[in-house]
């Protein structure tokens, strides 16, 4: 009697740890197709307006013609999004910042977890999976579409403070093949809503 309580009881417990382990994922993911589009938005570059101008006078003058013509157009832009939420790594640099969050939460630390395309908000751009693109710089120099594609972006795991009110994680964005920024992003939950409390730029190529 006693070893079929004490299995029954392990078993219990096992069943009780996955249930919260999913229910902990569930909840980033709701958070995480929340904040994306906030996120898109407050790292978001266009490669186009980032060419250099012409110094000519009468160059320069068409040049800008174009180039607010440009922002005119409405058109979707076509965003490649990493096909997984990578998980999170975090150094010796950082930890000390990170003090009152979950370190220990081997979830976010070890494992990555699949986007789903569908879940994310496509008002102004159009979301294609990065593993439909070639390969390096291919993507950018070498490859001809029928789309225009403005870029490129990739987000690590949320790293919960114990209150699970307040977020860390990493997120890239690249326009081009020799332009791309890495953040490291707070969120804040106020009120009802998420909404980003700090974006610091910690690397450029």
């Amino acid at each position: 009697m006693i070893n079929k309580l004490t299995i029954f009881l392990l078993v219990l417990i096992l069943f009780t740890n996955c249930t919260k382990k999913q229910s902990d994922l569930e909840f980033e993911q709701e958070v995480f197709y929340e904040v994306f589009p906030k996120i898109l938005d407050s790292v978001y570059r266009d490669r186009n307006s980032h060419i250099p101008p012409p110094k000519d006078e009468e160059a320069l003058k068409v040049y800008n013609k174009e180039l607010a013509k440009y922002f005119e157009d409405k058109t979707k832009r076509v965003v490649s999004v990493d096909d997984e939420v990578k998980a999170l790594f975090i150094n010796n640099l950082i930890k000390f910042d990170l003090k009152n969050f979950n370190i220990n939460d081997t979830l976010a630390l070890k494992k990555s977890y699949n986007i789903d395309l569908n879940l994310l908000k496509k008002d102004k751009y159009v979301f294609k999976y990065r593993s439909t693109f070639p390969e390096s710089y291919n993507m950018w120099e070498n490859a001809e579409y029928d789309f225009y594609l403005a870029g490129e972006i990739s987000f690590t795991r949320f790293l919960f403070n114990n209150k699970k009110n307040t977020a860390y994680l990493m997120c890239k964005y690249s326009c081009g093949m020799r332009a791309s920024e890495t953040y490291e992003i707070y969120i804040e939950k106020k009120g009802e809503n998420w909404i980003i409390k700090e974006k610091k730029l910690i690397a450029i190529s």
